[in-house]
């Protein structure tokens, strides 16, 4: 394990996205990473960018009326995002939901419980909390029968959820 930790990252770098909408995607990333920034690039901590557009000609579109499905087969399924606590990730969802932004899915795996957002593009955003203490934990649970009964997880009303977070429960 330990030589296998020499090649790996610290932490992903960035993202870029292909997107014949690069205005309304970064509008659309502005609002949720609730940042001021006006570029076409999105940065949420230290790091100096965290997501990138890059225009693609509508014509490419047009001549290729199917590849707006192709999300559903390849490529980018989703980017995760991590946050410190639940009451975090409750709160960029009540201020999303404000802003008439909502989740597409919120579920609890067990070892995480995620909320997915949908860009312009239809690339999912999950808003995650680790619900165990340690990584080692959250790794075990996959060979835990609970997992093999239910590997999926469970699906959840966020609304419920908010308020068991407002109530501490």
């Amino acid at each position: 394990m330990a030589a296998c930790l020499a090649y790996c990252t610290r932490f992903s770098a960035h993202c870029e996205v292909k997107t014949t909408r690069r205005e309304e995607m970064s509008q659309w990333y502005r609002k949720v990473a609730h940042k001021g920034q006006n570029s076409t690039s999105r940065r949420w901590d230290h790091e100096h960018h965290r997501l990138a557009f890059i225009e693609v000609p509508w014509l490419v579109s047009y001549l290729l009326p199917l590849a707006r499905y192709q999300h559903k087969v390849l490529g980018i399924d989703h980017l995760a995002v991590q946050f410190s606590t639940i009451t975090r990730v409750m709160d960029t969802y009540q201020r999303l939901k404000r802003i008439g932004i909502c989740p597409v899915w919120a579920i609890n795996y067990g070892p995480t419980t995620p909320l997915y957002y949908q860009d312009p593009d239809k690339v999912r955003l999950e808003f995650q909390i680790n619900n165990c203490e340690t990584a080692t934990k959250t790794a075990s649970f996959f060979d835990m029968q609970e997992f093999a009964e239910n590997p999926i997880g469970t699906n959840f009303d966020p609304e419920y959820r908010l308020a068991r977070v407002a109530h501490r429960v």
